[in-house]
């Protein structure tokens, strides 16, 4: 399913650039979460009423995304409090690991010029899919928003 590809040092420095930046804004948004931000700066209170979320999944439908409460379970994970980082989210203790291990695998690929291919795109969409459905339900079942 996957595959090594060659690339320039240009395009090595370009995937170690974009990866700093997500790791960047992620952190920001765990440290000034921005629906705090929009709330002491703007008084926003919400895309659709006075809601405590940004999702706006959650704000429309009343039903929580496959992403919510993940900011606040990595504050809590940050914390060392696991039993707060599952409550948030419980698909946590997948995600985090697993983002870990594939961004730390993109890095040190970047540093010997290969990149990470996807050799069978559809198969691959199927099971990115499927797993973004299971989070999700699990999410929606176990997850803590409120």
């Amino acid at each position: 399913m996957f595959r090594l590809v060659k690339i320039t040092d240009r395009e090595a420095w370009k995937i170690r650039g974009i990866v700093l930046l997500i790791i960047i804004l992620g952190l920001l948004n765990v440290t000034f979460p921005v629906l705090n931000l929009l709330r002491d700066v703007f008084g926003f209170t919400g895309m659709y009423g006075n809601y405590e979320s940004a999702c706006i999944v959650l704000n429309v439908f009343g039903i929580p995304c496959t992403f919510c409460g993940l900011s606040r379970s990595f504050a809590a994970l940050i914390n060392l409090d696991f039993r707060t980082t599952v409550y948030f989210n419980p698909v946590s203790i997948v995600i985090y690991p697993l983002g870990f291990i594939i961004i730390s695998l993109i890095i040190i690929l970047s540093f010997f010029n290969y990149k990470i291919g996807i050799v069978h795109k559809k198969a691959f969409l199927y099971v990115v899919i499927t797993m973004f459905i299971l989070m999700w339900l699990i999410n929606i079942l176990y997850g803590h928003q409120q």
